[in-house]
């Protein structure tokens, strides 16, 4: 047996959540860097699997390390996630969810499709003032792809760009991700998410001399006010887990309040009633997916976008939660795992077998009880969902 739990969290401040873009050393260096808008969902397993620990009322985890590693082991397992596992394995944690966005409602918002585009309704001005649905069509032709028609996105203007947007379970509510400082973009300023925020700076070695070319800048983010990220967690019934007023999450020890109550409902049934397309059943993500290219051979035709993942490895053998070993061999720091490439959340894939476009999803069950890999079908207009 189980139990399923809403747990949000909410951020004292600006959050950094590191992507692939980091300040690196050596040849890698970057002094331009900038936040991810979600944490992975990585880092809301470690996350889980922390607060576990020091929940815990036997002594598992004490003086900021493991004091029983078996009896750790078996409450979240002795590993961090791989992207190779083919199970989850990880003790009384069962699954998580794909991460979202919560308001003080708990009115929840998740990645729309990517089939809306800005309208340009004064190029003069140069303002993009609201955004439409752009359908997926096939025109007669030969294309490259061995296919019998030329797919394209109705009305497409390729100058447009097609906006992150954020949307509730019925559409009546579309947020943009962010506030863009771009006066070209978004007419309303109040109708973002995430709030930008740049530091800049000056680092130093650690004898306190400034190095060259050590200036940076460094962009982090805010949620507006009253919003949340959430996920759903899903544990055995034999244990629990409590709100906390602090809990640190992400690269720069960011800190959030933890908020944990019983799921309201099933993840799926939180999900938007995507807008139909009037020609074509379709696939979208609601999370990010690590899938073969090979999926586009069961396709008529996708509107996809990627993104880099690395996650932080660790084991009940860290002792050093701040060193990081870059060539994976320490077994007491942290290490980086290799690079993959996912489709991001909120890509679209159009065909006239869903199955088998879904089966390139569900091919993994580890990843998909993580969080990854997670979908919705929507047939097209006047079938039945």
């Amino acid at each position: 047996m189980s139990k399923k739990y809403l747990v949000k969290l909410t951020p004292h401040d600006k959050f950094f959540f590191g992507g692939e873009n980091t300040f690196g050393v050596g040849k890698q260096r970057n002094y331009f860097v900038k936040s991810n808008y979600f944490p992975q969902q990585t880092t809301l397993l470690g996350l889980v699997r922390y607060q576990l620990m020091v929940q815990n009322k036997n002594g598992i985890f004490n003086d900021g390390k493991i004091q029983k590693p078996k009896d750790a082991s078996d409450l979240i397992n002795h590993k961090s996630f791989d992207i190779n596992d083919t199970e989850f394995s990880f003790g009384k944690i069962q699954e998580l969810s794909p991460v979202f966005i919560a308001n003080e409602k708990n009115e929840f918002l998740f990645p729309a499709n990517k089939e809306y585009q800005w309208i340009d309704k004064d190029e003069d001005e140069k303002e993009i003032n609201d955004f439409v649905f752009r359908e997926f069509n096939k025109v007669d032709g030969e294309s490259s792809f061995s296919k019998k028609f030329i797919p394209c996105l109705e009305k497409y203007n390729p100058k447009l760009d097609l906006p992150d947007l954020l949307v509730n379970k019925n559409l009546s509510l579309m947020k943009y991700y962010d506030y863009d400082k771009d006066k070209e973009l978004k007419k309303d300023p109040h109708n973002g998410i995430f709030v930008e925020y740049q530091q800049t700076g000056i680092r130093k070695n650690y004898k306190g001399i400034t190095e060259d070319n050590a200036y940076y800048v460094q962009t982090f983010y805010k949620l507006d006010k009253g919003y949340s990220f959430a996920f759903i967690l899903e544990l055995d019934d034999s244990i629990k887990i409590e709100s906390q007023n602090v809990v640190i999450l992400g690269g720069e020890q960011s800190k959030f309040k933890m908020d944990v109550t019983y799921a309201p409902d099933k993840f799926k049934n939180l999900l938007p009633n995507y807008e139909q397309s009037k020609n074509s059943d379709k696939v979208v993500l609601v999370s990010d997916a690590y899938v073969s290219n090979e999926i586009f051979n069961n396709c008529s035709f996708a509107v996809t976008d990627t993104v880099d993942f690395r996650s932080i490895k660790s084991s009940v053998n860290t002792t050093n939660y701040a060193g990081m070993d870059l060539k994976g061999i320490k077994t007491d720091v942290l290490s980086k795992s290799s690079k993959y490439n996912f489709f991001k959340k909120g890509s679209v894939f159009y065909g006239e077998n869903i199955s088998k476009i879904t089966s390139h999803l569900d091919v993994k069950n580890a990843i998909k009880k993580i969080g990854y890999n997670h979908y919705k079908i929507v047939d097209k207009e006047g079938s039945k969902l």
